[in-house]
Parts: structure tokens; C-alpha cells; sequence
């Protein structure tokens, strides 16, 4: 059997959803990992005054082509933007590009979407339901197409306890749905919209589910095959960890706990937190179109990208992971120290809604107004709100769907190392501290940086909150009732003079207190140690042993 990178030796590939996260990620890894591949044909729209090649260019002058700029400096070369409008008949294109398109292309991948969760239902019919079906016709008409790849979602079923590797049935015949929504207007199409997407929370996963039918029946002469990831975040390795270049998804959840805004989540500990790297979904998506464009299957194939299944991970852990990351390297402009509460029990994520969310947002605009500023965090609060109660929670937060992965592993079985897609075989420790680049990569996008100023102001915030003081000879921990067995050193250090929330040419000591820990988990034996250790910083904190107030010996 070729390998992968033989397969796309000579192969013409077309490609939707460029400019977007996993269309761009996408791109790179295919024009690095398969140099010989002969062209990779971009359909662009023109947006906010720019052409295609414009916005193409930008693109490819990211900071995520770097590593192939090194080792192909004419990749550029092989990529032709097209200017093409994916919801029109035709896809809009030229006579000429249609041309160039039916007759040479031989593999599409087909990643452009809406992913507002809160797209207007019309709106979200046209981008993924339509845009699909008029690139499936022109698929159609391709001379040499060998490979029709979709890029779909894991959530499209999530009504279902378990997802198989099929496609089902929909919730409505898209024809029927698109007839309908021509004539009315958007105030019935809002009405309307509850009723339509029934169990399913928004019209992203509604409408994806429809996607994946028009793929099935109207594809189906063709030879199709759908990818379905989970929740796409920052890449594990490829083309180096924790590249990321939105806050869409949990990348904007993350900052929010790090600046200290988002403090409780409505979610149960112990729900998957079904989250996949961006460069395992590619390689997924390049793998499947390989063995697809290789076997023939006589059956659409469905790859369920996921980790549910194979490397369980809850939302307690990423709490804690996040929370601990974020307290290692702290934003420098964080509004308070990080520290997200997690609770599944309604009323409970009410009354933190209120203490921690409402009345720290009210009095700090209260605050900006008496200083002639404009009020700005009761609005970024109601938002996150919105995403968290409406959009996310009922479904990536509280369900624990289990997507069963089965053709995953058929993929995987005759790759290379460079295209590596078993997040099973992750170590989580390992994955945590590799995603730490993410935040770093985040930052950058926000205009953040992580400096050891960030570090000094979180320590001097620790220092007023906790109202503690800790001398040299004091032979204990303060907080939550643990005691150091042999003492600890807790170590003085001068403060550089900073501006901002501290005092120029303050004295800080660094207090760093169990008030950190999460107590509520694993008390006894190394748990606990190791989340001490977490807060071992440039060795200002030496913990010899911990004991609880009735003398037992935790660690």
C-alpha cells in the first residue's frame, strides 16, 4: 500500500475554510508532510476589501507557516486562491476557474463553516447546509475527483447517548427546510427556529447534522468520507505545541478563568471533556482521504475524532490543569487571581453566578464610572453567561456522549510518525504541560504577555486577599488547616519597581498559601504533594511533609 505522502504526490487538492483554524492548520501540514503534492486550490471570498490572494497572503505570512517557510520557502507557489462565494449557485465562480477546477481537481476537503453557536438558523442553513450542497454538485461534474472529504462535527448527534461511526437519519428534510426558509421572513424563522432544532441546543449542530445527510444523498455516487472531531483546541505537536489563533471554543473559556473573570462554571466534574488537538484532526482528515482514495470503500466512511472513548479526560481535571498553569504563569493584566469553581447543582451555580460573576462586574463598572470610564465587564460577564448557560453547557459541559471510534483505529494502522493521530497513546500530564504554550500563544493574540511582572502583581494580590503575613522562623503553612511536619522556607524577595496594581518600590514577600489547593479531591498521598509542588516556584517554597490537624500524614 503508498504511503500517505506518496498518495498526494502529483494530486491536484481542493480546499474550503482556508482563512479558518482547521482550514489553515490544514494547509500547512499538507504542503510540508506532502511537498510533491502539484497544487492546493483555495476557495476565498472577498471580505472587508480584501481579495482573495489578500487575504490568502495573510494567511501565509502567520507565525504557523514558520517551520515551512524554513524547509520549503516556494510553498507558495503551489497555492491558487480562487475567488468563490460558497452559498451561491456555482459557488460564483468564473467560467474559468470552473473550468481549471472540474477538470483538475482530484481531492477536496471541505472545512468551511459557520461555528457560531448562535448563528441565525437562515443564516446557518445557507454557510453549511447550502454552501455544502453546491459543492457536492460541483463535485459532481470533476473528471478525476478520487476523495470527497467533510469535515463535520461529533456533536451533530448529540440527542444520542452513543454515536456510531454512521450517518443518520435527520431531524428534517433539508430540501423541505430550504424551500421553506426562501419565503419566510426572519421574524417566523426565529419563531419557529426552538421547534425546528427540537434536542439539539443550537443551530450549529442542528445544521451540521443536516450537512452530513446532503453529503450522503446527494454524494453518493461519490466517493465520500466525514470526519467528525470533538471540541478543537490548540495543537499537541504540529507545527510546534500549543498553536492556537482564536478564542473561539474553550481557548476563550481558558483565558477568561486565567484573568480571573470567569470564576464558576456549571459543570459536573466528572463529565468528558472530550478536547482534541487541532493537528490530530488534520492528520485524521489526511489519513482518512488516503485510505479512502486508496481502498475504494463501497460505504461512505465516518471517523468519529475523538477522545471520549480512548483517553477519558473530565472537566476536573482541565480545571485544575488550567487553574494551576494560569497560577504558574499569570496574566500580567488579570482582573483577579484565577480560580474557577465547578458545581453541576443549579442552585449552587447561582449563588456563584451572583457572588463571583454579578457583584464583582457591577462594583468594578460602578468603579470605572466614578473614574470617567466606560463601563465594560457587566457586558463580557453576560456574555460568557450566555455561552456557558444557552450554547455550551447543555451539552459539551453536563453530557458525557461516547463517540465509539472505530475506522479511527483502521486509519492509523499503516501511517508514518508525521501523521500521528492516536491522542490515545498522550500521556495527560505530558499534554497539560505542552498545551502550557497555548496560553502563551493566546496571550499573544490578546495582546497579553507573561512576564515575571505578571507573576510579581499575582503575588501581590495573594498578599492583600489573603491578609497573611509569613516570617522567616514561622514553622507552618497558613490556610485550610495543613501544617508542614519539618517546617518550610519561605523565602523574601525584592520586588522590581512596577506600576499598576502595586506600589513602586514595594517589598514583597511571596505568599504563596494552601489556599491554592484543591482539597476537595485526593487529600491523602501524592495528589497532594504534587499539587504543592505545583507552587514551587524559582524554589522560593520548600515542603518537606504535610500532616492534617489530627497529626495523620498525608505526604
Amino acid at each position: 500500500m503508498v504511503s500517505i505522502p506518496e498518495y498526494y504526490e502529483g494530486k491536484n487538492v481542493l480546499l474550503t475554510g482556508a482563512t479558518g483554524f482547521l482550514g489553515k492548520v490544514l494547509l500547512e501540514k499538507l504542503l510540508r508532510s506532502c511537498p510533491k503534492v502539484n497544487s492546493v486550490y483555495v476557495l476565498v471570498r472577498q471580505k472587508a476589501g480584501q481579495t482573495p490572494q489578500e487575504r490568502v497572503e495573510e494567511v501565509l505570512s502567520g507565525k504557523l507557516f514558520d517551520r515551512l517557510r524554513d524547509e520549503n520557502p516556494d510553498f507558495r507557489e503551489k497555492i491558487v486562491a480562487i475567488n468563490s462565494e460558497l452559498t451561491q449557485p456555482k459557488l460564483a465562480l468564473s467560467e474559468e476557474d470552473e473550468e481549471v477546477i472540474i477538470d483538475s481537481t482530484n481531492i477536496i476537503f471541505h472545512c468551511a463553516a459557520t461555528v457560531r453557536f448562535n448563528e441565525n438558523l437562515r443564516d446557518a442553513v445557507q454557510l453549511n447546509v447550502i454552501a455544502t450542497r453546491q459543492l457536492i454538485l460541483l463535485a459532481q461534474q470533476m473528471k478525476n475527483l478520487e476523495v470527497f472529504m467533510h469535515v463535520s462535527t461529533a456533536y451533530a448527534y448529540c440527542n444520542r447517548k452513543h454515536i456510531d461511526e454512521v450517518v443518520y437519519p435527520p431531524p428534517v428534510d433539508p430540501k423541505k427546510l430550504i424551500d421553506s426558509l426562501e419565503w419566510m421572513d426572519d421574524g417566523l424563522v426565529n419563531d419557529i427556529t426552538p421547534k425546528l432544532i427540537g434536542d439539539r441546543p443550537n443551530t450549529y449542530i442542528y445544521t451540521k447534522a443536516l450537512a452530513e445527510y446532503v453529503v450522503q444523498q446527494e454524494g453518493a455516487k461519490l466517493n465520500v468520507a466525514i470526519v467528525r472531531p470533538s471540541i478543537v483546541g490548540a495543537s499537541w505537536k504540529e507545527p510546534f505545541p500549543g498553536w492556537i489563533d482564536n478564542f473561539n471554543g474553550p481557548s476563550g473559556l481558558f483565558i477568561a478563568a486565567g484573568k480571573g473573570i470567569l470564576r464558576t462554571m456549571r459543570a459536573s466534574n466528572n463529565a468528558l471533556a472530550d478536547l482534541v488537538p487541532v493537528d490530530v484532526v488534520v492528520n485524521t482528515s489526511l489519513a482518512a482521504a488516503w485510505y479512502s482514495g486508496v481502498n475504494r470503500p463501497r460505504n461512505i466512511m465516518v471517523y468519529n475524532c475523538t477522545t471520549g472513548s480512548t483517553n477519558p479526560f473530565h472537566w476536573g481535571e482541565v480545571e485544575y490543569h488550567v487553574i494551576s498553569t494560569f497560577k504558574r504563569n499569570p496574566l500580567e493584566q488579570a482582573f483577579r487571581r484565577p480560580n474557577v469553581n465547578l458545581t453541576s447543582n443549579h442552585l449552587l451555580y447561582h449563588y456563584w453566578i451572583a457572588v463571583s460573576h454579578k457583584a464583582p462586574a457591577f462594583l468594578y463598572d460602578i468603579y470605572l464610572r466614578m473614574t470617567g470610564r466606560s463601563p465594560r465587564l457587566r457586558n463580557i460577564r453576560y456574555g460568557f453567561n450566555t455561552i456557558l448557560v444557552i450554547l455550551i453547557w447543555r451539552i459539551f459541559i453536563a453530557r458525557s456522549q461516547m463517540a465509539r471510534n472505530i475506522w479511527y483505529f483502521v486509519v492509523t494502522h499503516a501511517r508514518q510518525e508525521i501523521f500521528i493521530a492516536e491522542s490515545q497513546a498522550e500521556h495527560k500530564g505530558r499534554r497539560r504541560r505542552e498545551r502550557e504554550r497555548e496560553r502563551e500563544e493566546e496571550e499573544e493574540a490578546g495582546g497579553e504577555r507573561r512576564t515575571k511582572k505578571g507573576r510579581v502583581l499575582l503575588e501581590a494580590r495573594n498578599w492583600v486577599l489573603t491578609e497573611q503575613r509569613v516570617k522567616d522562623d514561622e514553622n507552618h503553612l497558613p490556610g485550610r488547616g495543613l501544617k508542614c511536619r519539618k517546617g518550610c522556607e519561605v523565602l523574601q524577595r525584592e520586588a522590581a519597581a512596577f506600576s499598576g496594581d502595586g506600589v513602586e518600590g514595594q517589598r514583597i514577600l511571596p505568599v504563596i498559601t494552601v489556599h491554592y489547593l484543591n482539597l476537595r479531591d485526593h487529600l491523602r498521598g501524592g495528589p497532594i504533594c504534587q499539587k504543592l509542588a505545583t507552587f514551587v516556584w524559582d524554589s522560593e517554597i520548600s515542603v518537606h511533609s504535610v500532616t492534617s490537624d489530627s497529626g495523620e500524614y498525608l505526604c
